[in-house]
């Protein structure tokens, strides 16, 4: 249940919904309305949302767009708008919510880096989906629907680092398994674009910080403490599979967990390609602003 301040926000926005399955788009529409939306607009396919998101009588608040195969594919679609490439001001940071009927980690790994304000994994109800769009509206950044860690990456005496917090558990591992976990490490970073030495810190009661490094990030590392690494963990990353004994912020979505137990990946279907050359933007379903 949302409360009335929560209510407040959906009934406040002028959404888009982008979907070409056409019994998806009304049940999304439904339950917008159902929370008392402003606006609904509705489009079958990214190309032709673009058009009713750069007609300025529309005026969209936030965007709802499946992540499905096409000309442009609901992810090339936040990252076209949040490059500028469509246009600047409130269309490069319109709302943007990415909805998949299953888990796409490649996809959500990408959305993660690029601006999204949230995600609709899963079948759909009314309850979920006040819930997730009313977190899009009224957060800064999205939500994760996979598990994230927390790093701190600084410049410690003029190098850098990737320090990843670990509990003690990965100090009492086998070195051959310490060395395959950072390999792992090294190979995320990486992909994440994180320069520096990765490097797994830990607590050791009584005496300090433990480290993972090779001996000459030592003199460095030793003057370091567990509360400065708490206090500078400036970058959560999703990842699909955690490292073993990391800390972790998030525990993952029920959408994840479901994906983890079936390890199977259904493509998306694919949309016809549109001839837009007579599409005109669709009078919205809600109230009268």
């Amino acid at each position: 249940m949302t409360g009335i301040a929560d209510a407040d926000v959906i009934r406040r926005t002028r959404f888009l919904v982008v979907d070409g399955d056409k019994d998806a788009l009304s049940r999304v529409e439904q339950y917008l309305l159902a929370c008392g939306a402003l606006q609904v607009f509705l489009a079958p396919a990214p190309l032709a949302g673009l058009r009713i998101l750069q007609d300025p009588k529309s005026r969209i608040d936030c965007l709802i767009c499946a992540h499905k195969r096409g000309t442009i594919t609901g992810l090339q679609f936040l990252q076209g708008l949040r490059s500028g490439r469509w246009g600047g001001g409130k269309i490069q940071s319109v709302k943007f919510i990415l909805m998949m009927g299953q888990l796409d980690v490649a996809a959500i790994q990408a959305a993660d880096r690029s601006g999204i304000s949230g995600y609709l994994v899963g079948d759909l109800n009314q309850q979920t989906v006040a819930a997730d769009v009313t977190k899009a509206l009224t957060q800064d950044r999205g939500v994760s629907p996979l598990p994230t860690m927390q790093v701190a990456h600084v410049n410690v005496s003029g190098a850098d680092f990737v320090l990843v917090p670990f509990d003690t558990g990965f100090a009492q591992a086998d070195v051959g398994y310490q060395q395959g976990v950072m390999s792992q490490l090294n190979t995320l970073m990486q992909e994440q674009q994180l320069g520096g030495a990765v490097t797994p810190v830990w607590e050791i009661p009584g005496q300090g910080l433990g480290y993972f490094a090779p001996p000459q990030h030592h003199a460095r590392l030793q003057s370091l403490s567990l509360d400065f690494v708490r206090a500078n963990l400036n970058r959560e990353i999703s990842v699909l599979r955690p490292p073993p004994f990391a800390v972790l912020a998030s525990p993952g979505s029920a959408a994840y967990t479901a994906y983890m137990a079936s390890e199977q990946k259904s493509g998306p279907t694919p949309d016809d390609v549109l001839d837009l050359k007579g599409f005109e933007v669709p009078p919205p379903s809600g109230r009268k602003p």
